[in-house]
C-alpha cells in the first residue's frame, strides 16, 4: 500500500487528495482532532503547507495564502500575469489532481510540470495574452520552456494528438494544415477519405461540379 493510503486509511471514508480549492490542493490526510474534527494538509501553488479543516477552506473568501494574496495579480491591473497564473494552474490540475476529468491524458500518461514553482513558469513564458492558451509543441512531452508556448486554440488543434497525419510530396501534416496549404475545402478531404480515397485521390481529384 502507498504512503497516501497509509496515512488515512483508518481516517475518513472519502480520500480528499488531489481537490484543489483557488490555490489550495490537498496532499494528504493530517489526522483528527479530540472533537472528531479531520484536518488535511493543504498546499500553495507557492508551495506553503498547513493543515486545517476542508470546510474552513470551502468557506474562505480567498482560496490561497497570505504571501500569494499579496503577490496575486489582478485581472484588471495584470492581465497578461493574472492569466499566465490561471493556465498555471489549470496545467497542475491536469497533471497532479487524479480527480480531474482529463488527468488520464496528462498525468496519468506520465506529462510532467518540470517548472518548480508558479515564479519559475512565469519567468519562461511571460504573459499570456487574449486568446492564447498554453500548448506543448511535442504532444508527448512534459512542460517546460523548451516544449511550451503560448498558441491559439487553432495553433492547438493541429498539434493534437488525436490528429491524422498525412505523407505528400514528401512533407506530413494533418488535414486542416494540408487544406489550407492547398486551398482545399477540408471537410471534402474528410468526407473522400472517409469513402476510403488515398490521400492523393483526395487532394488531387477534381471536384464535380
Amino acid at each position: 500500500m502507498d504512503s497516501v493510503a497509509q496515512s488515512w486509511k483508518h481516517g475518513p471514508r472519502k480520500n480528499l487528495v488531489g481537490e484543489r480549492h483557488g490555490s489550495w490542493v490537498i496532499v494528504a490526510y493530517a489526522g483528527t482532532r479530540r472533537k472528531g474534527e479531520t484536518l488535511w494538509t493543504f498546499r500553495c501553488d507557492c508551495g506553503f503547507e498547513y493543515d486545517q479543516r476542508i470546510s474552513q477552506i470551502r468557506k474562505a473568501k480567498q482560496k490561497c495564502c497570505q504571501e500569494c494574496k499579496k503577490s496575486r495579480p489582478s485581472k484588471a491591473k495584470d492581465p497578461g500575469r493574472y492569466g499566465a497564473l490561471r493556465s498555471w494552474t489549470k496545467m497542475k490540475d491536469r497533471c497532479e489532481n487524479q480527480n480531474h476529468m482529463h488527468y488520464d491524458r496528462y498525468g496519468g500518461r506520465g506529462i510532467k510540470i518540470e517548472w518548480k514553482t508558479f515564479d519559475e513558469f512565469y519567468k519562461s513564458m511571460g504573459d499570456r495574452l487574449p486568446g492564447m492558451t498554453i500548448d506543448r509543441i511535442d504532444c508527448d512531452g512534459n512542460y517546460n520552456e523548451s516544449n511550451c508556448r503560448w498558441a491559439t486554440i487553432k495553433e492547438q488543434n493541429r498539434n493534437k494528438t488525436n490528429g491524422t497525419r498525412h505523407e505528400y510530396n514528401g512533407e506530413v501534416h494533418s488535414v486542416t494544415v494540408w487544406a489550407e496549404k492547398l486551398g482545399i475545402d477540408r471537410y471534402l478531404i474528410y468526407g473522400r477519405l472517409s469513402q476510403g480515397w488515398t490521400f492523393q485521390q483526395a487532394v488531387e481529384r477534381p471536384r464535380k461540379r
